[in-house]
Order: structure tokens, then sequence, then C-alpha cells
């Protein structure tokens, strides 16, 4: 028994030896802790200094007869009591402030907005008058992320502002005058909202005391622009095309010496190739086009030994140089018939004096409405004599282009007519067309006109000039393409001097009689029979000599001039080359080479800088506002346990209203402090007395079943949602890039481009590009109202799993905490789901900037099978005419000559209706290209009908 005892004794001084070490682990624990809350405390703090209060097994709240029950000391870690009472120091004021909105941060932020701006700026104008940054090849790698971490970056320091915004808000609206503070609903109960509500929540003035929000205004429209607007459109940016890379090159170019003269003339080739280009669209060379003779240039060492003005050449490249341009131009009056009229006349030689015949003087009228006026007049006689009299040529319907002295019809200018000019017509040159003026004088008597004649004719000079101006040459595939600008040359260009070349040498080749000989005259209008004289033939012929077509068409000038110019270029071109006046002459030009470059979009880049400018502004407009009208009254940062603490519990009669509400809903909350009015005064929590409703029952509240709700975004159904939309996204990139490696991606949707004109420029930007991002923006933002209600409750759940100390629990708070910074301190704080989530927030940062890459536009090939219907084949069978006899059977004879007159007259030219046409004439290309060197023939059109040569169906 005494043994028993003494070792029952024995187990009773063991166990109050381990009771008190325990407790003495405790109490250092407690000391501990009581010492670094205290330095956690400010100044103004109203701690207790007792030691013996911190060790207490109850919570006591001083002038409270409600307690809260609590659990015993052997169960907790530590537990901290703040005996509160009415007396504070004063010897700091509240003050605390976030540095996101104190004002070197606003500062540094509205800096770096303009600094962006800046940079933009700079690059896009680089980047339009280099025509690029640099070549895809020297750029940096990652260039296309570039922008979109800029962005992304930008985007986070505004959130950080935005989110210090929100957060301060409750104890700005607290901190008005007493008249103006809103209700608790709107303080004290106020929960975080998303930005689409808040900015909304800004414009509620009860909300907000009487007025508008303006911090939380300006802050929520600066993060819309940054997540909506800077972020999409950063990935649009920089774009990667091919462009023309200049540099300089050594170049020959023909150029005219001093003194000498070009001499114009035609030749038969002239003709040929002047023909061959209007109507068939055929020429042999590139540097003879409508209107316009270019002198010849070329790298210093071709590999081309040919003649300059071909156009087959070897090497490839693209070549410009200043070189000389000539240029002829035809301007035309349009004259209408005002008056005819016939009557008779003396004979004005001595043949005439002797017929014994009527003589008479037929005359037409013609004006303008700028008072130039046109006399023809023809002399005739009442009786035919000669067959080639003009009383002949004008009983026909007719059309002649020629110069103002005489009228030229068919082979042979007219003896007997003349043409007058009044002193306002300074034309050289006159297009006339008419229907017959009598009948046909070997079965009539000449002594009027025809009631239904009609005659239009048009006034012509021509205009000739030239200019040195820039040229570009491109050579691929073996032929040679050139083009300038033609507004610059009209800007550039002067009157070709008469030193340079005759002109008037070239009006009369233009005017030359020898156009009858080379153009065909068959007409296919109501006129069985029309005369066309001089260059009349290659003008009728783009109306197949259909008179009334030409006398109706408003744009016949146009076609006339187009005419002209062909014809003037040849011969200039032609004379060039047979004389060969031209020297040549070294200089320097300039290579274009295609390489792919780093572009600025300039919708894009004027976009984003509007958009930095208006949130540089912005929160210039926040920092003046929360410096100067927007105070907190609070000692500690709010986000924290101890803070909020500190805040709520410096009013002991004010903390023991919230005792009875202790663990209570927010539905409950609601009702009992929705409508009360709370103020924010050094630094302390406070009750308006007109607010405060006065019971004399005492209630008391047991917790209720929903105490620790989960809240809305770490619901199960969010989160499914959440993880549904990733894996979307990730099937639907999966899903592209598999057809983009077939190249199947060539849709207008992927590959449309928007031209946008901005400050007098037209920018190209892609709208697909910043679809991407703006995905990745989505999720991102999702994953962030995850991470941001994460943060805001780790402290308490740090608490409740016994948090050794203040610093991981009351102190706690990862408010002011972002991205890798949140995770390195979870880490240090064993806090490891909380670190998960917020590296993962950094991953989907980094996931918005590989986006805005996803896309890449580029060439390449696409093979497609279709069906195209085959409407022409050549022919097997034969063609067969059917011509109708209108000759009596008499004539009939079974051994006609085809070749004779009338046989020729009776079934028709039966091969030259489709085959010896101007059009469709074949010999003049066929010419062209084995005699002259010429290239593939071309379908072209003239006028409004269609040329080229055609198989039969």
């Amino acid at each position: 028994m005494e043994n028993n005892r003494g070792s029952s004794e024995l187990g009773v001084e063991s166990q109050v030896g381990v009771e008190l070490q325990v407790g003495v682990n405790r109490r250092h624990e407690v000391d501990r802790a009581e010492a670094e809350t205290r330095k956690l405390l400010p100044s103004t703090s109203p701690v207790h200094s007792r030691t013996n209060s911190i060790r207490s097994y109850r919570a006591t709240v001083s002038n409270n007869s409600s307690t809260s029950v609590v659990e015993p000391a052997d169960k907790r870690k530590f537990s901290c009591r703040f005996i509160c009472t009415n007396h504070f120091n004063t010897n700091a004021d509240p003050q605390w402030m976030p540095f996101t909105l104190r004002w070197y941060f606003i500062i540094i932020l509205a800096g770096y907005s303009i600094t962006c701006v800046a940079v933009i700026l700079v690059l896009h104008q680089y980047s339009h008058k280099s025509n690029g940054l640099c070549t895809e090849d020297s750029a940096i790698p990652g260039w296309t992320f570039i922008p979109t971490l800029v962005a992304v970056f930008y985007r986070q320091l505004i959130a950080m502002v935005f989110g210090a915004v929100k957060m301060t808000d409750p104890f700005a609206r607290m901190s008005k005058a007493s008249e103006r503070t809103p209700v608790a609903r709107y303080t004290i109960l106020e929960t975080t909202k998303p930005w689409w509500t808040t900015l909304a929540q800004g414009f509620q003035k009860r909300r907000n005391g009487g007025s508008w929000n303006w911090v939380m205004i300006l802050s929520s429209s600066i993060y819309i622009l940054a997540i909506l607007g800077i972020s999409p459109m950063s990935a649009a940016l920089l774009r990667s095309k091919e462009v023309q890379q200049k540099s300089s090159e050594a170049v020959v170019q023909l150029t005219m010496p001093n003194g000498a003269t070009l001499r114009p003339r035609s030749e038969r080739n002239t003709y040929l190739q002047t023909m061959s280009a209007m109507f068939q669209g055929y020429s042999t060379s590139p540097w003879i086009t409508d209107g316009f003779v270019i002198l010849p240039f070329w790298p210093e060492n071709p590999n081309d030994s040919g003649s300059p003005w071909d156009s087959r050449v070897s090497n490839s490249g693209t070549w410009e140089a200043d070189t000389t341009i000539f240029h002829n131009d035809l301007v035309c009056t349009k004259l209408s018939m005002k008056k005819k009229d016939i009557y008779l006349r003396h004979a004005h030689d001595d043949q005439e004096s002797r017929l014994e015949d009527t003589l008479y003087a037929a005359f037409v009228l013609l004006d303008s409405s700028h008072g130039c006026q046109l006399n023809v007049t023809v002399n005739v006689t009442r009786n035919i004599v000669e067959k080639d009299e003009p009383s002949l040529q004008f009983a026909s319907t007719w059309v002649t282009w020629s110069d103002i002295d005489e009228i030229m019809l068919g082979d042979s200018y007219l003896r007997n007519a003349t043409l007058r000019l009044n002193e306002d017509c300074q034309e050289t040159e006159v297009i006339m067309m008419s229907t017959p003026w009598w009948y046909s004088p070997l079965t009539t008597t000449i002594d009027r006109f025809l009631e239904n004649m009609t005659m239009l004719a048009y006034a012509c000079h021509s205009e000739y000039s030239m200019a040195t101006m820039p040229v570009r040459a491109t050579s691929a595939l073996g032929t040679l393409a050139v083009e300038f600008e033609e507004d610059l040359f009209q800007q550039m260009s002067t009157p070709i001097p008469s030193t340079i070349s005759n002109l008037l040498a070239l009006s009369k080749i233009y005017t030359d009689v020898e156009w009858s000989q080379f153009a065909p005259q068959r007409p296919s209008g109501p006129s069985d029979h029309v005369i066309v004289g001089g260059y009349a033939a290659m003008l009728g012929a783009a109306y197949d000599f259909d008179v009334s077509k030409m006398m109706a068409d408003p744009d016949l000038p146009m076609i006339a001039a187009l005419l002209r110019r062909r014809f003037v270029a040849e011969v200039v071109g032609g004379s060039f080359q047979s004389m060969k006046i031209l020297e040549e002459h070294r200089t320097t030009g300039h290579r274009f080479e295609y390489v792919r470059k780093v572009l600025v979009s300039g919708q894009a880049a004027s976009t984003i800088c509007a958009m930095l400018l208006i949130s540089s502004f912005s929160l210039l407009t926040v920092l003046w506002v929360s410096q100067a009208k927007r105070n907190l009254n609070i000692y500690q940062d709010p986000s924290t346990v101890l803070g909020i603490s500190v805040w709520g519990s410096g009013n002991a009669t004010t903390l023991s209203k919230f005792a009875k509400l202790d663990l209570a809903a927010r539905k409950v909350l609601k009702e009992e402090l929705a409508d009360r009015t709370f103020y924010s005064r050094d630094g302390s929590l406070d009750e308006i007395e007109a607010s405060i409703r006065v019971s004399h029952e005492e209630k008391t509240r047991s917790p209720s079943d929903d105490a620790t709700p989960i809240l809305p975004v770490l619901r199960l159904r969010n989160l499914a949602l959440l993880s549904l939309y990733a894996l979307c996204l990730l099937v639907g990139i999966t899903v592209l890039h598999r057809y983009a490696q077939k190249s199947e991606l060539y849709q207008d949707f992927f590959t449309y481009r928007a031209n946008v004109k901005v400050l007098g420029r037209v920018n190209t930007i892609s709208p697909f590009a910043i679809i991407p991002t703006l995905l990745a923006i989505i999720i991102a933002l999702w994953w962030e109202s995850v991470d941001t209600t994460c943060r805001m409750v780790q402290p308490y759940i740090s608490m409740q799993h016994g948090a050794k100390r203040p610093s991981q629990g009351i102190a706690l708070s990862y408010a002011s905490s972002f991205w890798l910074f949140a995770s390195f301190k979870a880490l240090q704080n064993r806090n490891w789901l909380l670190s998960l989530i917020t590296a993962t927030t950094f991953l989907l940062q980094v996931l918005t900037i590989a986006m805005s890459a996803l896309f890449n536009s580029g060439n390449s090939f696409l093979v497609s099978v279709s069906e195209v219907p085959q409407t022409l084949e050549l022919r097997n069978l034969p063609f067969v005419r059917q011509v109708l006899l209108t000759t009596e059977q008499s004539l009939w004879k079974y051994d006609y000559n085809i070749t004779g007159e009338r046989s020729a007259d009776e079934f028709g030219n039966i091969v030259a209706d489709s085959l010896y046409e101007l059009d469709t004439d074949w010999m003049y290309t066929a010419m062209l290209q084995t005699a002259l060197k010429g290239s593939q023939p071309e379908c072209v059109a003239v006028g409004t009908r269609k040329r080229g040569i055609a198989l039969s169906e």
C-alpha cells in the first residue's frame, strides 16, 4: 500500500511537473505573442498593459454585460484580450493609407503610362518612315510578347490601385461629415463587388454621401480600359509583314545628250504595234505605255545583252531610279450643229466657169458652249460631173480625223472642202462625223440637205509634257513591268520644248493618210457604206464603224485621247530606238527586295496611346482627390484582423452593440445594422446618436446554422464553370492548331484585315489577333476573383488552425501582395493552397502574354479541287455559213471566180468577218511575237468591249 501510495505521489508530482513545464512553455509563447502584438500596434492603440490580461481564459469586453463564450485555454495556442476604453493617445493622427494610393506610387504609374505613350509614338513613327522596325530574323526573341507583357504588367499595377480603392472606400465614406455619412448598408456592411458593379455604384449619390464618388468612378474606368482595351489591343500592336526594303545600287540609264533633237518618224512596225496595243493589249516594250514613253534604265551588271527597250529579261528584282518620261494628251471641245444651208456660188476657177451647170456651196456651222465655231464649206454642182467629186463622198455616212487645214476622206484630201475656225478656237485638228448630206447625185440633183441630216465634231489640240522623276521597274518570271506615280508626274511635268522634239512633225505623222492602208474599214452599223478618213479608221473600229454609236457616246473624246496617246508613244519610242540619239549614263538607283519586317500597327498604336493618356490623367485626378478630400481615419491596414480590431474596438460602447451579433448570418446583420449610421473618428468606430435604437429587451442570439457559409466565388458551381471554360479553351486551341498545320485556316474570319483611316493615314489592323488575348483575359479575371477571395480569408483560416505568431494570424494580410510575391509569402507562412492559387494567377498572366502570339498570318499554297464547266473546245467539224443569194437566177454561174468583184458582193467575205477584224486578227500579234520579239499576247478591254482570242463553241 505504501509503495502504491508512493508511486501515486510520484505520479502526481510528475504530472504536476509536466503541467508546470507546459504552462511555462505556453507562457513563453504568450509573452512572445504579446511583445510581437505590441510592436504591430500603433502608439494610439488602446491595449491594456497588464500581463495577466493576456493569459485570461475568457474574452471580456469592458463596460459590457454580454459575453461571448470561447474555448478553454488548454485548447488554444494563445489568446489575446483587448481592454477597450474611451481614452486614446492622440500623439499621432490616424492617417494610414495603402502604398498604392500614395503620391509616389500614382506618380510613378502615371509616368509609366506617359512613357509607354512616348515609346509607342516613337516606334510607330520610325516604323512608318523606315517601313518597319527591323527584319523578323534580326528581331529580339519573343518580340511578339513584349507589348502584351508590358500591358499585363500595367494592368496589374492598375488592379492594385483599383483594389486599394475598393478596400478603403467604406472607411472614406464613414470619415465624411456626420450629415453626409451613408447608412451601414453602404459602409460596414459593404462587400467587394465586380468592376462592372463598382463603376455603377460610383454614380449612386445616396451610397456616397450625396455626391458622385469620383475616386471610384475614375479607378473603375481606368481598370476597365486596362483589361478590356489596352491588354487586348496590345496583341495587335506589332505584326510581321512582307515589305519592300530599299538599298542603293548602281544603274545605267538612257538620257538625251545636250543639243540633241528628236525628229519623229513612223515606220511600218509603228502602225502594227499601235493596232496590236490598242485592240489586243499587246506591246513589245514595257517602257512604252498608253501615253507615256519612259527612258529605260537597268542594273550596272545585267545578265541580258539585248535591247534595253526589250520586255524579256532574265535577272529578277525591283529597281528604282530617276529617269525622263514623255507624255502626250489630247484635249477636245465638243461642237454641235447649229446651222446648215446650200446657196448659189460663183466659179472659183476657169474649169468651173466652163461648166454648163449650177454651182452650189453647202455649209454647216458648228459651235460649242465656250464660243468656239467651226464652218465646214463644200463646193458642189447641181449634177455630178466626176465620180471623185465631193458630192459622192458626202452622200454617204462619213467620219474623219484630220488637221484643221483640210478634210481627208478615204485615201485623199477633199479639194473643194474648207474648214474655218473663229478666233476663239486655237485647235489644230478636228474629229467630224456625219450622216449623209443628200441623196446620191447619181440618181438625183443636189439642191438641199436631207431633213434628218446630223453632224457632230470635236475640235482638239495636243499637249506634250515631260518630267524627270522616280520610276520603278520590276522583273519577274522573265517579264518586266514599269510603274510610276501619275499624280506626281502631273505635278512635276513641264511642256516639251521644241529643241528636244519636232512637235509639228509629230502632229503631221498622226494625221497622215497612211492609216487607211493599215486599218480595214468594214462598217457593221445600219449604213451599208461608211467613208473613213485618217486616224478615224482606228477610232471607228472601237465602235464597229457605227457612226450613230460614235455620235451618241459622250466618252468618245476619252477613247480618242487614248488612241492618240498610244500612237504618239509608239512614234516617239520607235524614233528613239531607230535614231539612236540616246546615251548611256551611270547613276545611283535603288533596289527593292521583299523581306519580312516587324511593323507597328497605326490603328492599334493610336488606340492604345489614347487610352494610356486618359488613364494617366485619371490617375492624377485620383491622386488629387485622395490627398485633398479622402480621409480614411484609420491607424492600421484594415485588411488584417489586427487592423480592423484596433479600429473597431476603440469605443467600448459601440463595440458592445456588436457582441450579440457574434457569428450572426449576413441576413441578421443587415436586419440589425443596415439602417444605422456609423462613422470613423480619430481612428475608431462610433455610431451617430440619432440612429441608435434603444432596446429595452436583451436579445440573445445563438450562432446561425450558416454562420460560415461558402463564399459565392468559391462555390462548386463557379469553380466547375471555370474548369469547363478552361477545358473548352484548351480543346479549341488544339483543334485550331491541327487545322493550321494543314493550312486550312484561310477563311475570311481568320485572315480579315480592317483598313482604318487615322489622321489621314490608312492603317491595317487584324481584329482576329485580339480574340485569343481577350479569351485569356477572361479566364485570368475569373481566376483572379478566386485568388482575391482566398487571400482575403486566409488570415482567418490561419487563426482557426492555431497560428503561433500574430504575423501568421491577426497581423497577416495578403491584400497588398500579388502574383509570385503573394506565392512566396504564402510559402513562408506555410499556406500551401494559397501559394498554389497565387502561383496559378501568375501563370495565367503568362498565358495571356502567350495567347497574344497564338496566331500568325503568312502565305501558303492552297490546293483545292473544283468543277469548271467547259463551254469552249477546239472545233472538229467545219464551220458552215449560209448566205442568202439576192442575185437573179439568170446571173448564177457555177464556175464563178471567188476573186471576182461580183462574187464578193454577192456572197460576202466569209473569212474576213471572223478573222480579219482589228480586234481578232491574230496576224498583228503573230508578227510582233515572231519578228519583233514580243511576249505572249493577253486579252484586254478597249472602251466597254472585251478583246481577246476565243475558241469556238
